[in-house]
């Protein structure tokens, strides 16, 4: 009772649509079958008005969509094959996977198709454009080769032009629905029929929608693929561009979008780069950034707040608490208890008065410097004393002055010069032991001194004695102070850690890369060179050499600034390894391991799937029938002219012919491979 309702309810809707002209490609099936006659007539393909499962963005399918039991089913042209999805198509590497090779020489894959060529001195038989013969071996009474037609004089089929040299069609060729003698070109998907109704002309899909691609678009000859910039790989929609995922690159601003002004940063979200503003992030800039101004950075993706050196917070709102320091205050400091603390970006001590050295456990600065930090150098000469916190001079017997640089006057020594010489009118400025050469000579009310002269290279000459300049010594003062030693008369001893002393004062005299009272501080990082005065121009993730500023890349990256991933083929520190990877697969740049694509497998993707198997990790199980062919990628079954379905299991429709079914018999009854009319007894036999 139920069924003939619903066949009441249904007949009016049927009715209509029988009036309705029908689209080229629409088809009724009959109602009754057999002598059996179901419920309701079914209505294959689609119908003027009436949307089908293909009538809807093709289906989602790339080139060719057909009903099967009332679901879409893509296919492909000739020459593709449907991947992993089963919607988008992929050029079939017919040299590559045919078997025996389709040609006598050489084979040239093409998009959709192949060609062959020939050695030199041969070219190819126009019979097939796949043998190669000499040239005398074609020339007949034309001076062309003549076609062998005795395959055409049967009886069971009425042969179109399609067999002989496929109709002069470059892609398709089919028997046109008005004449026999005539054939119908047709261009794969991704070209366009020229004006001579034969050859393909290549379409630009990129030109239109950007090719329906996020970032970049690249036209091929017969279609298209998407890209996208450096730091984003494509999704598995082949449309899509994604952040690279790996750890490392997850950090990793993307090269051609790195550009810095001020406090502006761009991001590649389309084809072009788009400027956000410094507080605005994620797509399309409609996220706004939460993070403090000054002392923080937002994630260009995330909005997460990455903070300065000597702060932290989900806002960076927060300094370091005392004693850590570094980005987000990870870091702890390394000073001691003689200090007051350390830098919240550098970490550098700061000492109380009267203690020095990198984590403050020196009592007292180092010789020749004084002040709270004991970074100020002493100006004291003559090997006097500098006040460790006031820079006061205390000067050595034999010299006076602010600074200490005034010998004793004559007949006068010891400390500052307070003493009186006894018994000679010249006594060492130090001792106080009176010179022979200068004792009194007197003649009864009139004395005079027997004064000698002496040649001083760097000193002063007094009492016949030269006087060294501090960092000089010997009788002359041309000596200089040896290495580790200083001041006057070269006596006391240098105390730097790196590089050397100054020769007068003791000041320590640091090499590139180092700084500090003894030079005993390697740079800050992100400085190098002489004073330590140079910045860095080296990626966030690489090291830089804090002598020579050279970046010291991270596995993965190369490059003078470490900000370009390797080259595809080479991974490792600086990329200097060079990949063993075969077919195509790609590296890994920071472990080397390949990653096999579709169809391979093997620690070097160097081995084709096993017999049967298919796909990503060979996982796949054919199942094709009627001699169709397993693809090794995708497994997909390739179905020979004939046969359609998803493992080539059923023949093709009545009136349908061809590769996957997809040409129309312009005939009641025609050849389910080739298309050609069947008649009389033959046409019953078939």
């Amino acid at each position: 009772m139920k069924a003939l309702v619903l066949l009441i309810l249904r007949i009016p809707v049927f009715l209509e649509l029988l009036q309705r002209p029908l689209m080229a490609d629409a088809r009724i099936t009959s109602a009754c079958l057999d002598s059996e006659c179901q419920p309701v007539a079914r209505l294959v393909h689609s119908v003027s008005g009436v949307s089908g499962p293909c009538d809807v963005n093709n289906g989602g399918c790339e080139q060719h969509c057909r009903s099967s039991d009332g679901a879409a089913e893509c296919f492909c042209d000739e020459g593709y094959r449907l991947d992993f999805t089963g919607k988008q198509c992929l050029d079939v590497n017919e040299c590559r996977l045919l078997s025996p090779a389709p040609c006598d020489h050489r084979c040239i894959n093409l998009p959709g198709s192949f060609r062959c060529a020939c050695n030199a001195t041969y070219v190819l038989s126009p019979d097939d454009r796949r043998s190669c013969i000499r040239p005398q071996d074609r020339e007949g009474p034309n001076g062309s080769a003549p076609f062998d037609t005795s395959f055409l004089r049967t009886t069971k089929y009425l042969v179109g032009h399609c067999r002989i040299q496929n109709g002069g069609c470059a892609h398709h060729c089919a028997p046109d629905a008005s004449s026999r003698s005539l054939v119908r070109c047709s261009c794969r998907m991704g070209y366009r029929l020229a004006k001579d109704g034969k050859e393909c002309r290549d379409v630009n899909e990129c030109a239109r929608n950007n090719g329906g691609c996020e970032q970049i678009c690249k036209n091929e000859p017969g279609g298209f693929r998407c890209a996208c910039y450096r730091g984003h790989e494509l999704h598995q929609d082949r449309r899509r561009c994604l952040l690279m995922q790996s750890t490392n690159l997850r950090r990793m601003e993307v090269t051609a979008s790195a550009a810095r002004s001020n406090r502006t940063h761009f991001i590649a979200l389309s084809r072009f780069l788009k400027q956000c503003p410094f507080n605005r992030y994620g797509r399309n800039c409609e996220q706004k950034c939460h993070c403090h101004p000054q002392h923080g950075k937002c994630h260009q993706r995330t909005g997460h707040c990455k903070c300065k050196a000597g702060f932290h917070g989900r806002h960076c709102h927060h300094r370091c608490e005392r004693g850590f320091f570094g980005p987000n205050c990870k870091q702890r400091c390394s000073c001691g208890p003689n200090s007051d603390g350390c830098h919240k970006s550098s970490g550098r001590c700061f000492c109380k008065k009267g203690f020095s050295g990198s984590d403050c456990s020196i009592s007292g600065c180092p010789d020749g410097y004084f002040g709270p930090d004991c970074l100020s150098p002493c100006r004291c000469m003559n090997a006097a004393r500098c006040h460790n916190v006031t820079g006061e001079c205390h000067c050595a017997p034999g010299f006076r002055g602010q600074l200490c640089e005034m010998s004793c006057p004559e007949g006068f020594y010891g400390q500052d010069c307070r003493r009186r010489c006894s018994g000679c009118d010249m006594c060492h400025p130090e001792t106080g032991v009176c010179l022979s050469h200068f004792r009194f000579n007197c003649r009864g009310d009139a004395c005079r001194s027997s004064l000698q002269t002496c040649d001083c290279e760097h000193g002063s000459c007094t009492m016949g004695r030269c006087i060294c300049r501090p960092g000089w010594q010997g009788w002359r003062c041309d000596e200089k102070c040896p290495e580790g030693k200083y001041g006057q008369n070269c006596r006391h001893t240098c105390r730097c850690t790196k590089g050397r002393c100054h020769p007068a004062d003791g000041r320590c005299i640091c090499p590139p890369g180092y700084t500090g009272a003894r030079c005993e501080q390697p740079c800050s990082k992100g400085l190098f060179g002489h004073r330590c005065e140079h910045k860095c121009n080296c990626s966030r993730n690489s090291i830089c050499d804090h002598v020579t500023g050279r970046c010291q890349c991270p596995t993965g990256f190369e490059g003078t600034r470490c900000d370009t991933p390797c080259r595809n083929g080479y991974y490792g520190p600086n990329c200097n390894f060079r990949c063993g990877c075969t077919n195509d697969a790609p590296c890994d740049a920071f472990t080397g391991g390949c990653r096999c694509l579709a169809g391979f497998t093997g620690p070097r993707c160097e081995n084709i799937c096993p017999p049967l198997t298919a796909g990503p990790y060979c996982g796949l199980l054919c199942q094709c029938k009627n001699a169709g062919t397993c693809d090794p990628i995708t497994g997909y079954c390739e179905c020979p002219a004939g046969f359609q379905g998803k493992y080539c299991e059923r023949a093709c429709d009545d009136g349908f012919f061809g590769t996957s079914c997809a040409f129309k018999c312009s005939c009641p009854t025609c050849d389910p491979v080739y298309g050609d009319c069947l008649i009389g007894r033959n046409a019953r036999e078939l």
